[in-house]
């Protein structure tokens, strides 16, 4: 669950604030409340429509991949940030490598919404994609690619940079943490860093 997260302000001077003290149910995204300034990111377009509407909050829809953040001011729809990453610009052409130098199929378990997880798979080549997936979702999509195997000297490596990854990163074959932009549980978690 998110810890703290940043959220406008749209009182009269303008400014951003952080505030903390989030409500939050697995699979049921997060209510934050302080200072009569909600939050609510959302994964499940489904989950997200039923609680704007037990909120009583006409909302704008936002078709762009990424986490939204809807927010509300005093019961009044003021308006959404969109949330997302972008490719390293290298990525694609480190895909690419990696199909060269022989890598069957990439495969991209990630905690994004579908359609940012698809985005970045299309634009990169990446084969397989799995989107909006918990720790243990991973670890299990995981358990099915290594029981899938094309033979038992062939190799899953995962690579990661969140605590969210360290479970994966202990389960596959070759676990690759990102460094110095990795958690601290996903570097010691990983083979390689």
């Amino acid at each position: 669950p998110f810890r703290r997260a940043a959220v406008l302000n749209t009182g009269s001077n303008g400014t951003a604030h952080e505030h903390s003290g989030n409500q939050h149910s697995r699979n049921q995204g997060i209510l934050q409340i302080s200072q009569n300034i909600r939050t609510l990111p959302y994964q499940d377009f489904r989950l997200f429509r039923r609680l704007m509407e037990k909120e009583g909050v006409q909302w704008e829809s936002c078709d762009l991949p990424g986490t939204i953040v809807h927010v509300t001011v005093e019961g009044r729809y003021a308006g959404h940030i969109l949330i997302s990453d972008l490719p390293k610009p290298e990525a694609k052409t480190l895909v690419e490598g990696l199909k060269a130098a022989g890598v069957k199929k990439t495969v991209m378990l990630t905690g994004d919404t579908e359609a940012a997880a698809k985005a970045v798979a299309q634009e990169l080549g990446i084969d397989e994609v799995h989107s909006q997936l918990l720790p243990a979702d991973k670890v299990e999509r995981v358990e099915g690619l290594l029981a899938r195997k094309s033979s038992p000297s062939a190799s899953l490596a995962f690579v990661g940079d969140g605590i969210n990854d360290a479970p994966v990163l202990t389960r596959a074959d070759v676990g690759i943490a990102m460094g110095a932009l990795g958690s601290d549980a996903a570097i010691e978690a990983a083979d390689v860093v």
